[in-house]
Parts: C-alpha cells; sequence; structure tokens
C-alpha cells in the first residue's frame, strides 16, 4: 500500500556499465487477507568486477500474522514444506524477521552461486499441529532459522501440549532444495503427570499406547521424558513411515491394583517406547514390599507379548 526507495548508483571512468549500484533502502507496507498490516524494508547492493556481478542483500520483516503465511512464502519454493508448515504452524505472530542474501553471477547470466543465506525470524502465541489429529502444541515461543537454503529450524523454548508443559523444543524441515523433505520434532517434558503423558501417548494417531493398551488403575507420579517424532513430508503419508520414540524417568509412581489386585506405590521407574515396544525397569513398592520392576512388551507381533518381573528384596 504505501512504497518508498532510495537508490544509488557509481560508474567508473570510460565504462558505460554501472560498477556499483546501490539500494539503501525500499520500505513497503502490505494489508493482508487477515487485516493485518507487515512492513518490509530492503536494502542490498550490486557491483560488477570485470565480468562477475556480486550482490548483497538484507530483507527486514517488522510482523506478520502467521494466518498470512502463504501470502509472503513463494510457492514455487520450498516443496512439500511449504504446504506443512501453512497448514501445519495456525496461530500466533511472527516478528523481527531478517533475511540475508549474498551470491555473485557471470554478467552473461552463467555461474551463479550462493555465498550466504541466512534466516532469522521470532514467534509468539505458536499453534503448531505436529500430527494431526493429536492435539496441537498451544502458546510456543520460537525461534526460526536457516543457515542456508537447505534446512529449517525452529527452536520451540516454551510451549504447552494440553496440561503438559513442554521445553527445548526443536522442529526441522531439511531437503528444501530436492525433491523430498523429512520433519522430525523434539521436545521436553520437564515434569508432567502420569496421567496427562499417558493420555498423549494413547492418541490413536501416535499408534503406541491405544494399539496396545495396559491395564492401568488410579495412575500417579511425575514424568521427565523426551518425545521424538520423524516423518517423511509426503502427501500420501502411511504410518509405517512415521518413527516415534519416547523415553524417560517416572518418580512417585502409584499404579492401582497392578499385581493380583495389590497396589504399586513409590515407584521409580525408567521407560523407552517405540513403536516397536515398550520397555520399563525400576524399584517400587508392591503391597508395601520393596521390589525391582521390569515390564516389556513387543508390538511388532499380533498378540502383544507382556513379561512383567516384580522381585520382593
Amino acid at each position: 500500500e504505501r512504497l518508498s526507495t532510495t537508490l544509488s548508483a557509481r560508474w567508473d571512468p570510460g565504462d558505460r556499465r554501472p560498477a556499483q549500484i546501490g539500494l539503501s533502502r525500499v520500505t513497503a507496507t502490505v494489508a493482508a487477507a487477515s487485516g493485518a498490516r507487515s512492513t518490509a524494508e530492503l536494502s542490498g547492493q550490486l557491483t560488477r568486477v570485470g565480468e562477475q556481478v556480486t550482490a548483497a542483500g538484507t530483507l527486514r520483516l517488522d510482523r506478520m500474522a502467521l494466518a498470512d503465511l502463504s501470502q509472503f512464502w513463494p510457492e514455487p519454493w520450498g516443496g512439500h514444506a511449504r504446504p506443512w508448515i501453512v497448514e501445519n504452524i495456525v496461530g500466533g505472530v511472527a516478528h523481527d524477521g531478517v533475511v540475508t542474501v549474498a551470491g555473485r553471477i557471470n554478467t552473461d547470466g552463467s555461474a551463479p552461486l550462493i555465498d550466504q543465506f541466512e534466516v532469522r525470524l521470532l514467534g509468539d502465541d505458536l499453534s503448531i499441529a505436529w500430527l494431526r489429529p493429536v492435539p496441537p502444541v498451544q502458546h510456543a515461543r520460537a525461534i526460526l532459522t536457516m543457515a542456508g537454503p537447505d534446512l529449517i529450524e525452529v527452536s520451540v523454548p516454551t510451549a504447552r501440549q494440553g496440561a503438559i508443559a513442554l521445553q527445548n523444543g526443536r522442529v526441522r524441515i531439511n531437503g528444501l532444495t530436492v525433491k523430498d523433505q523429512n520433519l522430525s520434532v523434539v521436545a521436553e517434558i520437564p515434569g508432567g503427570s502420569v496421567p496427562d503423558v499417558l493420555s498423549l501417548l494413547k492418541h490413536p494417531r501416535l499408534h503406541l499406547l491405544s494399539d496396545h493398551p495396559i491395564p492401568i488403575d488410579r495412575p500417579a507420579g511425575t514424568v521427565r521424558n523426551r518425545l521424538e517424532v520423524t516423518l517423511p513430508l509426503d502427501e500420501d503419508l502411511q504410518i509405517e513411515q512415521v518413527g516415534i520414540h519416547a523415553n524417560g524417568q517416572i518418580s512417585d509412581l502409584r499404579l492401582g491394583g497392578v499385581v493380583a489386585g495389590r497396589d504399586l506405590d513409590r515407584g521409580a521407574i525408567g521407560f523407552d517406547v517405540t513403536q516397536d515396544g515398550l520397555r520399563a525397569s525400576g524399584e517400587a513398592n508392591l503391597a508395601g514390599v520393596p521390589s525391582r520392576v521390569a515390564v516389556t512388551m513387543d508390538f511388532r507381533i499380533d498378540v502383544d507379548t507382556l513379561v512383567e518381573d516384580c522381585v520382593a528384596r
């Protein structure tokens, strides 16, 4: 809606072609479909030495509603990453964006080369649907960076997954310059409740405890764990292509009626669960008796094999 610019050029004596063109500032204010206004500022410089031209430029963006991201992201670039990000980052505001590009090319258009490509963008109150229809991560603070044209990395210092607090999250999408892209999501749960974490791991989309239920009554305790999801960005994604891994430690675990109607409490249990199976081991009181506990489940066979070992000390 509003555009202003300052342009300069320099010629060497006796040369008809400019040796340098400087763009000190181009400022544009755009009203997006949501009604939000964004201001972008571009500066840069072209320099010719002999038959080679070098270029360097910086683009700054003050703020943008992420609901309008599709208007600002060029459709031909990013392969399957662009539709995934546009679809799944469904709320929040991006701000203080900086894109820095530098490269060179011969004056006849041959031998183009990118020397620098960097992006940094901050985000507040993001909602990220990381594996639909699992409920999205919400209220996320995020820092998006690109150290080259092939990899997007989003660090998420804090966020929430329903009632669960998340920290040290990371979303990575690589392969932007090739046909196929891959996504990885990692997050830590610093201290979630056992019922809340079990509810997440039971979600049918994860095909973990929903497909292989464990009879658990009146669970309680605190979980520290790390969750990792990897998948190709494929429109025809099959669940077999999704890798899921959760591991961590449960403290003060309490379970009702786990063995012959007897309760387990004061548990300190380490666990590791993937789509192949579950392993857990540690120490707890079983009916008031200190015991060692080990549980193994194999998800790869038609009938779940459950091995339980509770040894009183």
